[in-house]
Formats: structure tokens, sequence, C-alpha cells
């Protein structure tokens, strides 16, 4: 944007929003797509985590446990 802020009382209310608003819903909307791939993520690294924990403890016992 300008450094001159005389637009802000010079231009029409409407344009004014539209103008002001874009970046702010732009930015928004990034932030709710960070915020579901985040959750995704996390999500499918707790599952691998857990599932590759169960894994190496069956292991475990397969190889420790030999009669």
């Amino acid at each position: 944007m300008e450094n001159n802020k005389e637009f802000l009382g010079v231009e029409p209310v409407g344009r004014l929003l539209f103008r002001l608003s874009v970046p702010t819903v732009a930015a928004q909307l990034i932030n709710m797509l960070y915020n579901i791939i985040d959750r995704i993520y996390s999500r499918i690294t707790y599952l691998c985590g857990k599932s590759a924990f169960l894994l190496l403890m069956c292991f475990q016992s397969c190889i420790f446990n030999r009669d």
C-alpha cells in the first residue's frame, strides 16, 4: 500500500472495504489451510509412531523370548 494515507478519506467506502479486506481474507485462508494440513500430518505421524512402537514391541518379544 501507499505510505500516503490520504486515500482513506477520499475513496468511496465500498472500494476501501474491498481494498483493505482482500489481504486480510487471504491471510485467514492461508492460516486455515496451514492448520488443516498441520492437523493431517500430525495425525499421520501420531498413528505411524504408535504403529512403529507396537511393531517394535512385537519384534522385541519375539527376539528376546526364545525358548
